[in-house]
C-alpha cells in the first residue's frame, strides 16, 4: 500500500486519511485497495471518510479516479464526507462530489461537519435547496 493514504476499515466506517502529494500511482494503488475492501464489506451500512487534511497537491489523474471511486462508493456505502481543508484540495472534493452524480457525497472542512453529514437522512442538494 502506498505511504501516501492508509485506508482503516471499522464496523461502519471506511476511513481513507492522505498524507502528502497524490499522485497516478497512488490512484492506482488506492482503486485496487479500495475495491477489494469494499468486496467484503456489508452493502448500505458503512460510510467513507476522505481525509484530505494532510493531502498537499494532487495530479489530474489522481482527481478522476477519485471520481470513478466515488462512483463505487455509491453504490455501496451509506454517505460520503470528504474533509479538506485547504482551498485547492476543497476544491477538488467538490469537484468530485459533483461530477461522480452522488447526492450522498459532500466536501465538509471539519470531521465535526462530517460526523453532521453521515447522521443525515437527506441528500446534499435537498439540502442545499432547504437553506435558500
Amino acid at each position: 500500500m502506498s505511504a501516501v493514504f492508509r485506508i482503516k476499515p471499522v464496523y461502519n466506517e471506511l476511513r481513507v486519511e492522505f498524507e502528502g502529494p497524490f499522485q497516478d500511482n497512488d490512484a492506482v494503488d488506492l482503486e485496487r485497495e479500495v475495491r477489494r475492501m469494499i468486496a467484503v464489506m456489508p452493502v448500505g451500512r458503512y460510510n467513507v471518510l476522505m481525509d484530505m487534511t494532510g493531502m498537499t497537491s494532487y495530479s489530474y489523474a489522481a482527481r478522476d479516479a477519485l471520481v470513478r471511486l466515488q462512483q463505487t462508493f455509491a453504490e455501496f456505502a451509506k454517505r460520503t464526507a470528504y474533509v479538506a481543508n485547504r482551498p485547492s484540495i476543497r476544491g477538488m472534493a467538490l469537484w468530485v462530489a459533483h461530477l461522480s452524480g452522488d447526492q450522498n457525497a459532500k466536501a465538509l472542512a471539519s470531521h465535526e461537519q462530517a460526523t453532521t453529514w453521515c447522521a443525515a437522512a437527506v441528500g446534499r442538494e435537498v439540502d442545499l435547496r432547504r437553506a435558500l
